[in-house]
């Protein structure tokens, strides 16, 4: 059973909808990526890739090969996000990005 969490980081396991085919699966998966050049056996770092900027992401090759691998995508269920920016100072400051009040979800 999952229970729903403030906080997740990479590595850690969430509710995915994925496509099988052609049916939709409800399934527990690790937040992150593991790089193709990772070794057999190696631990995944799941912090090492685990954010795609929408800007870049058809360019930077990591990422763009799985764009065109229609069974490695999913969808994320989550209700908000963290977005962290630094200030003049370089301190950090998290941001919870939301649907609003009516507690839609976020795709």
């Amino acid at each position: 059973a999952y229970a729903p969490r403030e906080n997740v980081h990479p590595g850690q396991a969430l509710p995915v909808l994925q496509n099988r085919g052609g049916q939709r699966v409800l399934r527990s998966m690790a937040w992150g990526l593991v790089p193709s050049f990772t070794k057999r056996g190696e631990r995944p770092d799941f912090f090492r890739m685990f954010n795609a900027r929408s800007e870049t992401v058809a360019e930077k090759g990591v990422f763009s090969r799985l764009l065109r691998r229609a069974e490695k995508r999913c969808v994320v269920l989550a209700d908000g996000f963290y977005e962290w920016t630094k200030d003049q100072k370089g301190e950090k400051q998290p941001w919870y990005l939301h649907a609003g009040a009516a507690g839609e979800p976020l795709y």
